[in-house]
């Protein structure tokens, strides 16, 4: 018997030695390279090259990203559409182990191991989703060597014929080491975190929020009974405690977990989850930040008038998960605009996560100006700087809700021209720099309303020799009438204005713009053109039509 079973034992390690020797995934090790740097059996993308920082033996393989241009990654040695296996695996079921080091990525799925199922062509046309491990965020940059696994399995697909094993680095940057690469028959039961959010709790937001998570069993083997804990900064605690259990997950199976948290987040910190099944461990780690984000300056109008105030209006928002403290703003009036010194700057005390706040300010013109600009400067104490900036038109004084002629036609008056019918007029106010400004008015029950502006005839951008770009904003000179030829049932017919203006560019190109307003009778609907003629051939980055606002 002790023979016997001395025989057996020496037969069941010569079998594993076979086939250990036998795996699919030949040259997994990374041992083996040509003379021209390539690994034998795989096929590079981007920068792959040999490092003797090696999990075991003397080579594993750094592949390395610098740019969002490209791919960079292995497959196995392949020829497309070439009919042939290459080293691509004939195994459609099973699993595939690696060891990985995790130098560097631009975010948080920078970093990933997949398994492409592929037709006999060869290409990725079977339907199948890739099979796919993401390399934990809290591995990038810890200097560990780390086991990762992925099962996969594209069996039942008819048009799967070969398997190939397909690292990915995304982004940016990424650095990822690679060594001891096998196919398993099993890769057993794998605890892992297939998803993980901080909400906001509303009406408390900094101040409490959930933290949920959701664990998988992502192995082919069901898993026993786990724990799932969350580790916390000092000044925060986890109501009902860190722990969590997790009663035994089926492969696939999932449970949803979750945290309230409870205390203030003044400043950047995480929550660091785990989730264990035996001597099995995986991290996850759900940060959180201030992020101040300027969204907008915006005046009440964008056309303003001469010594009439107006309201300007700077939005700001927090869409971290912590609190944003002491936000300032500076607002800096350009010529001819101006503001009550002392209330130049303005403040707040903190901004809530994921909350709006508002500033408010009131600002005069001294004079008419084709443009006047705004700007904010924001700062924060424990956010980045912001800033915004709002570019405005300081013209005559708008109409009112005057009452004008009945019927349908144009008004060519000394200061403004209407085009006008019974439901709609646009008023053309002659400014000191020419005609361009628009208010368009809406007949309503209370009189004549206004439902949008037109800042100018048109905007013209050149790009210039020096290899940057000139703007030209564009007025005219006069607004005439365009008479229609037809004279029989003139009233009938639509009525045109056209503002023409000449301007010369940066390039030293005469240019002929013209706004044309067509406006029938009884009638809601406002056409505008505008064309542009140049004396010579000229390149043009940007020429606008009518902006409404």
């Amino acid at each position: 018997m002790r023979i016997s079973l001395a025989v057996l034992v020496l037969v069941m390690l010569a079998g594993f030695s076979c086939c250990a020797q036998d795996n699919p995934i030949t040259n997994g090790g990374f041992e083996d390279w040509t003379d021209a740097g390539q690994p034998v059996d795989w096929s590079t993308l981007g920068d792959c090259r040999a490092t003797q920082d090696a999990h075991s033996g003397k080579f594993a393989i750094a592949l390395e990203r610098t740019s969002t241009e490209g791919i960079c990654g292995l497959n196995r040695q392949w020829e497309m559409d070439s009919g042939e296996q290459g080293t691509m695996l004939s195994e459609l079921k099973g699993g595939v182990r690696f060891w990985y080091k995790a130098e560097s990525a631009a975010k948080a799925d920078s970093l990933m191991f997949e398994i492409i199922a592929m037709s006999e062509t060869p290409v990725e046309d079977t339907g199948e989703s890739r099979a796919q491990f993401k390399i934990p965020s809290s591995h990038v940059g810890d200097g560990q060597w780390h086991q990762g696994a992925v099962k996969y399995d594209f069996s039942a697909n008819e048009d799967a014929k070969w398997v190939h094993i397909s690292p990915r680095l995304r982004g940016e940057f990424a650095r990822l080491l690679l060594d001891d690469i096998e196919w398993v028959e099993k890769v057993g039961p794998l605890p892992s975190f297939s998803r993980v959010s901080l909400d906001e709790v509303a009406g408390k937001e900094g101040d409490e929020c959930v933290v949920k998570a959701v664990v998988e069993n992502a192995g082919d083997e069901p898993i026993g009974v786990g724990l799932a804990s969350a580790e916390l900064p000092e000044e925060l605690k986890a109501e009902g405690g860190p722990l969590r259990a997790v009663q035994s997950l089926a492969p696939d199976q999932t449970a949803d977990l979750a945290w309230r948290i409870i205390g203030r987040r003044d400043d950047k910190g995480s929550v660091a989850l785990s989730f264990t099944v035996g001597e099995a461990k995986v991290l996850e780690t759900v940060e959180f930040k201030p992020q101040l984000e300027v969204v907008g300056l915006m005046a009440d109008s964008l056309i303003l008038s001469p010594k009439r105030p107006s309201r300007v209006v700077l939005r700001l928002r927090n869409t971290g998960h912590a609190m944003v403290r002491g936000v300032s703003a500076d607002l800096r009036p350009g010529v001819p605009l101006t503001t009550a010194a002392a209330s130049r700057r303005q403040g707040l005390a903190m901004i809530r996560p994921q909350m709006d706040a508002t500033l408010n300010w009131e600002i005069e013109a001294d004079a008419q100006a084709t443009e006047a600009y705004l700007r904010a400067y924001v700062t924060a104490d424990n956010s980045e700087d912001g800033r915004a900036t709002c570019r405005l038109v300081v013209g005559p004084p708008m109409p009112g809700e005057m009452i004008g002629p009945p019927t349908h036609g144009v008004l060519l008056l000394n200061e403004s021209t209407m085009i006008y019918n019974d439901v709609v007029r646009v008023v053309f106010p002659k400014a000191d720099f020419g005609y361009g400004i628009a208010v368009v008015q809406r007949a309503t029950g209370l009189g004549w309303t206004t439902v949008g502006k037109i800042p100018r005839v048109s905007r013209l951008v050149v790009p210039t020799a020096d290899g940057k770009s000139a703007e030209h904003l564009v007025y005219a000179t006069e607004v005439h009438e365009v008479l229609n030829p037809a004279a029989v049932a003139a009233e009938m017919l639509p009525r045109d204005v056209e503002l023409p203006a000449r301007i010369t560019d940066a390039n030293g190109v005469d240019w002929r713009i013209t706004a044309r307003y067509t406006l029938p009778p009884n009638s809601d609907q406002l056409s505008v053109s505008v064309t542009a003629i140049p004396d010579q051939n000229a390149k043009v980055l940007a020429l606008d039509g009518p902006m409404l606002y």
